[in-house]
């Protein structure tokens, strides 16, 4: 990580020596070469389906009656080489919209070039074929296709955004899931406003460089100024693949963001914008939709509830009560937020809000009951990690609550109501979050040592004409395993009877569920099915657990430069037990293997309880939900082992006679 402030005093500068040839790449709009158009494969990345040529922003701030807003404009050339390649022709572009600022982006041209039977062709992207889809309270994609894409085809498409909003200047990823050739972020300064600058994944730029802009000077009130263009770029940057076990992409790709620091006016006075995570807190405390909205919850959920109803119940009792209360009489409406997207008493009325409205007013319901609760500013998994010497709100997306249990820190969270009440949804593990307490600065872990567990037990019998088995399921879950069978099932039997499918069960009976609603009680499943059984030359193979354990190593790559992030510790245990058909004996039973380490525990046992039956046991058992990326490799050996054994077969054979 490095981290820098724009100064308008010294030039810094990397010449950028990248060794094109004119007859290979071109980096100008509309001028794709014939390199280009015969090119099969990126001589760098021969795996990749597709190639970024260039991608090349700028941003400068333009004078409008309302002030300053920042113009930012993207041109970007793509390669197609595969048809997965042709994801990277649906293009998504991200502006923000909300009450008082509407974010506009004009000025989009697109062709897309081919070359068939040695003749260039080009279709024009035509602006119709627009549309914006939501995905977020105040954020939308702008998406559009490009035509006529096809393996071999060249897209490039360029656009202008507009906006308002001066404290967020454009952050750049200069890598993406395919590789890049060139990426370029140009901004040109002006000395109002000063930002600073973090760069992520990588020590330095192949090209930096800040110049003063020539021509005639620039004039606001008796201020005379230039701009000053400060230059960022890089060169054969790698596509990003290890997406695998992992918070997000935005975490450990090669980015630069930006956070404005401090502005001047015209008349010399400059105001500080960066802050403390203790000043940040006490004025959160302060606004309406945060700490006023908490206040006004408190003093109005007194007439929705008898909080003299708790006298004498303990601190669980009164938490237990108040979560069932909140998931029971509100509902989450999809969107995320730290700050309350509507007054309490609205949020009372029409009984639904963002994350904020259900979180916050479930902070003061637990302050109401005398017990010590405070909110806490998250960023979700798939928005990134907090970077703790950045403060400022921007970081965040989403607030859950610390509140002390019988003398324990508990994390809580009432949207989800799958989610037991003493876990926070898998989305919110995500290192630390800022407790927003006025007397210190305090940062919570969002991880969870407690284990989630996954029992299969299986009573297992092979048919009467030998051709399949015919299996009792009981399936046991418990914590975040419990909550993702849930979230699968949502009282849909046919959910269930796919999820089971998938691993090549034929349901024959009605499924039975126990404690769907009973969010804090085991999540069980019994159904009976058929499974197929494999047999070679009168020879019976069973795979004791079925297709219920991994049956693919998840960790492909020879190494691991990140944490390897498996969201909570778990437990799978299977356990079968296997009537061995009258006149079949066991040929081959699996050697038992027993491993305890630091980094997992494995176990698979088989025991002969009669001379009729078998009971196969596997367990294993991840010790931690984050390990250090010097572990990858002894997981990736364990789980081989894993693998191997837990999808070993068992043979029977005929006895002669």
């Amino acid at each position: 990580m490095k981290t820098n402030q724009f100064l308008f005093i010294s030039v810094v500068s990397l010449l950028f020596k990248s060794g094109i040839k004119a007859q290979d790449y071109s980096l100008e709009f509309g001028k794709p070469t014939q390199y280009e158009y015969e090119l099969k494969q990126y001589p760098a990345d021969k795996e990749a389906e597709a190639l970024i040529i260039y991608d090349k922003g700028k941003s400068r701030f333009m004078r409008t009656d309302e002030g300053f807003h920042i113009i930012f404009e993207r041109v970007t050339k793509i390669k197609i080489f595969t048809e997965a390649g042709l994801d990277y022709a649906e293009i998504a572009i991200p502006f923000y919209k909300d009450n008082s600022t509407i974010e506009k982006i004009d000025h989009l041209v697109g062709y897309t070039y081919n070359l068939e039977n040695g003749q260039r062709s080009s279709v024009t992207f035509d602006p119709k074929n627009i549309y914006e889809e939501k995905v977020s309270e105040n954020w939308y994609h702008l998406k559009f296709a490009m035509p006529g894409v096809k393996p071999g085809s060249i897209i490039e498409y360029r656009y202008r955004l507009e906006t308002p909003r001066i404290f967020y200047l454009q952050d750049w990823d200069f890598q993406s899931k395919i590789p890049t050739f060139y990426s370029e972020y140009e901004i040109r300064m002006i000395p109002f406003y000063q930002y600073t600058w973090l760069l992520q994944g990588a020590n330095k730029f192949d090209v930096y460089t800040v110049e003063e802009a020539g021509g005639l000077p620039n004039h606001l009130g008796s201020i005379t100024y230039y701009e000053n263009i400060i230059t960022y770029g890089m060169k054969n940057v790698p596509a990003f693949r290890d997406e695998e076990f992992i918070t997000s992409v935005e975490d450990y790709i090669i980015k630069i963001d930006f956070q404005l620091s401090s502005y001047t006016d015209i008349h010399g006075i400059t105001t500080e914008v960066i802050t403390t995570w203790p000043k940040l807190c006490n004025e959160l405390i302060k606004d309406p939709d945060f700490g006023g909205y908490i206040k006004s919850s408190a003093g109005k959920s007194g007439k929705l509830f008898n909080f003299e109803s708790l006298g004498g119940s303990t601190d669980e009792e009164k938490y237990l009560v108040v979560m069932d209360f909140i998931k029971s009489n509100f509902n989450w409406n999809g969107y995320r937020g730290y700050m309350a997207g509507k007054p309490a008493g609205k949020f009372i009325t029409e009984k639904t809000g963002n994350t904020a409205n259900i979180n916050l007013f479930l902070c003061g319901m637990l302050q109401e009951t005398g017990m010590n609760a405070y909110p806490v500013l998250i960023s979700t998994r798939d928005h990134g990690r907090i970077k703790f010497d950045y403060p400022y709100g921007g970081l965040f997306n989403y607030v859950i609550v610390l509140v002390s249990i019988d003398g324990k820190n508990k994390l809580a969270d009432a949207t989800n109501n799958y989610c037991p009440d003493f876990l926070i949804p898998e989305d919110c593990i995500n290192d630390k979050g800022l407790v927003v307490d006025k007397k210190s600065e305090f940062w919570a872990s969002l991880s969870s040592d407690i284990q989630s567990y996954k029992t299969y037990t299986f009573k297992t019998k092979v048919s009467d004409n030998t051709d399949s088995l015919k299996i009792d399921i009981n399936l046991k879950t418990t914590n975040y395993e419990a909550l993702r069978l849930r979230k699968k099932y949502q009282n849909k039997y046919k959910n269930l009877e796919d999820y089971f499918n998938d691993m090549d069960f034929e349901i024959t009976d009605s499924i039975q569920v126990e404690n769907y609603y009973e969010k804090n009680e085991p999540f069980i499943v019994d159904c009976k099915a058929n499974y197929p059984l494999e047999t070679i030359n009168n020879k019976l193979y069973i795979s004791p657990f079925c297709n219920a354990p991994i049956s693919k190593n998840p960790f492909t790559q020879n190494s691991r430069n990140y944490p390897i992030d498996m969201e909570y510790a778990r437990t799978e245990v299977y356990v079968a037990q296997i009537n061995i058909p009258e006149g079949y004996t066991a040929e081959y039973i699996p050697e038992n293997y027993n491993i305890k380490a630091s980094l997992i525990e494995i176990s698979y046992e088989t025991q002969t309880l009669n001379e009729n039956t078998l009971l196969v046991k596997g367990s294993l058992k991840l010790t931690k939900a984050v390990y250090d990326a010097g572990d990858y490799l002894k997981l990736k050996l364990y789980f081989n082992e894993i693998i191997k054994r837990f999808n070993d077969k068992i043979v029977l054979v005929k006895n002669d006679g």
